[in-house]
């Protein structure tokens, strides 16, 4: 099982318009054929 911290894909907040550069990003750590956990910084506020 691999866990990869999306708070390391980018700075302050992350951006919709870069989603799909995270998405390949994700998927290049996370290898083929692994179980994934994927995590990030918890929120604060409301959304």
């Amino acid at each position: 099982m691999i866990t990869i911290d999306l708070s390391g894909f980018f700075s302050n907040n992350a951006k919709l318009a870069d989603l799909p550069h995270y998405i390949n990003k994700a998927l290049d750590r996370a290898g083929e054929g692994n179980e994934v956990i994927l995590t990030a910084k918890p929120l604060c506020g409301t959304i």
